[in-house]
């Protein structure tokens, strides 16, 4: 069949499909490197950075618990007003940081956790101001008992407790997810293999057909000839 088309449009032609298998392997392999890069990026975004937002909410939930002692044992109320207020601070940035995590929550597991977690947040912050009326009135040896046996020690277990799980569940799912991404790029080089081979062998094959197709009409008029 090639043999009736002119030399020009059949190179130009061959050039062209050997183009078009040129850029099909461009797009596949553009389109598995654009997959790769979403899944790191999630992987960053959804996965490392909240592990570093519990984190801080761990650290700050300990430093509470550090102010809070602290209002216990001060006697000069300017020293008192300093530690509760710093107390306070340090509630309201353990509120904002819960806020930004709770927007790169992805799955519904996580989401119950932190709901857990709020719900003992909430029941130790419902005991402070027993505690700190206590303090702020030098009342010491009442408010370390309250402190220590009270249901703000136990509110305070909780909340660890809830934070600690958080954590664990999150780098558990950062390992799912790195696991998965390794098999995404595993895949994805699998298949650029495959696509990459298949089109050399196409190319080579339109190659072989249009060399014949030139070859044999040049021979048929040498031997006319």
């Amino acid at each position: 069949m090639l043999n009736n088309v002119k030399l020009a449009p059949k190179l130009i032609g061959g050039f062209a499909l050997v183009a078009a298998i040129a850029a099909l392997i461009g797009v596949v392999g553009i389109s598995k490197i654009g997959t790769i890069a979403d899944a790191d990026t999630m992987l960053y975004e959804k996965m490392l950075v909240p592990v570093g937002q519990l984190g801080d909410i761990s650290v700050a939930f300990q430093r509470v618990r550090v102010n809070l002692r602290d209002v216990i044992l001060a006697d000069d109320p300017a020293k008192i007003a300093e530690k509760t207020s710093a107390l306070e601070n340090l509630s309201r940035e353990m509120d904002r940081i819960g806020a930004e995590y709770e927007r790169l929550i992805v799955s519904d597991q996580m989401r119950r956790a932190f709901e857990e977690f709020k719900a003992t947040e909430k029941r130790y912050n419902e005991a402070l101001p027993e505690i700190l009326a206590l303090a702020q009135a030098n009342k010491d040896e009442e408010a370390t008992k309250v402190l220590l046996y009270g249901t703000i020690f136990a509110a305070a277990q909780a909340e660890q407790a809830a934070l600690d799980k958080m954590q664990e569940m999150k780098v558990a799912q950062a390992k799912e997810t790195a696991v998965g991404n390794t098999e995404t790029a595993t895949g994805a080089s699998t298949l650029m293999i495959a696509v990459i081979a298949i089109g050399s062998l196409l190319a080579v094959a339109i190659g072989w057909l249009l060399a014949r197709s030139i070859a044999q009409p040049m021979a048929q008029g040498v031997n006319m000839m």
